[in-house]
């Protein structure tokens, strides 16, 4: 019945889509081979250019083509370092989305706005790969996209980092007392407690040794080792604490003696 399917699914999306290759098993979850597309395949059902930074709205776009050409089968998602969809890929999670930050010509609100549209936008598609953690197949329950949702979480720590960076920015740029840096550091003040909290959330991602290859879980806590600290000093006590505390956390449950090891070096950075 599954074989039925997936031939029906190529039959409906075309001749240049290519077969299925034989999934990776491990443990619970599978690993899908690379199955996708160059880009101008991806193009002609309705994908924004890659060939320039995105914004919120090519987000919403590539979500409804991914969703729709993956109705049935998911080797098609574009992949990290894929052969034939890894500019795809590293379009998604690509710095140069952020390059507006640096235009200090747009006034910082709209960078703000711009920024927040980045965040919402990768929250969209990471969703897209997950889903198919949660369908039955037939060697398991499930799918599992280890080598992009590590790529997916270094991005949204990136621009967690972006995103304190400039509000503290704003903050600075108002003479003391005025109504502007009182209304920004509000700002801050809220966006300190969201990114430490959204740090704390990502961690969780780490404990999932059993459906990680090593190669991966590895690569995501050196994210974490980048960029935690960076959030971590414009935080506050209480979510230092937070932080803190998380990371002894994660650490605790660990197998992995080099995952360890880059937790423990994370912790002596968070003074």
């Amino acid at each position: 019945m599954h074989l039925l399917i997936a031939t029906c699914a190529l039959f409906l999306l075309g001749p240049q889509d290519k077969p299925a290759t034989a999934p990776i098993y491990r443990n619970s979850l599978m690993i899908p081979e690379d199955g996708s597309w160059v880009a101008a395949a991806y193009q002609e059902k309705g994908y924004p250019p890659i060939d320039r930074p995105w914004v919120k709205a090519d987000y919403v776009q590539a979500v409804k083509v991914l969703k729709d050409i993956t109705y049935m089968v998911n080797y098609m998602l574009p992949r990290h370092n894929g052969a034939d969809s890894g500019p795809v890929f590293a379009r998604l999670v690509s710095d140069e989305n952020m390059a507006f930050l640096s235009d200090k010509s747009i006034p910082g609100g709209e960078r703000i706005k711009r920024l927040n549209g980045l965040i919402t936008g990768i929250r969209k598609i990471q969703p897209v790969y997950q889903v198919w953690e949660k369908k039955k197949n037939y060697l398991g329950p499930g799918w599992i996209f280890d080598e992009e949702l590590t790529e997916f979480v270094g991005f949204r720590l990136r621009t967690s980092v972006a995103t304190l960076n400039l509000v503290s920015d704003m903050v600075a740029s108002f003479p003391a007392g005025s109504d502007k840096k009182i209304a920004w550091q509000k700002k801050l003040d809220k966006q300190r407690q969201l990114n430490a909290q959204t740090a704390s959330g990502l961690m969780h991602q780490l404990k999932r040794e059993n459906d990680f290859r090593k190669k991966a879980r590895r690569r995501m806590a050196r994210y974490f080792l980048e960029q935690v600290p960076r959030i971590y000093e414009k935080c506050v006590d209480a979510q230092r604490k937070l932080l803190r505390d998380r990371i002894d956390e994660i650490a605790g449950g660990l197998r992995d003696t080099e995952m360890k090891k880059t937790l423990a070096e994370l912790r002596a950075r968070l003074k």
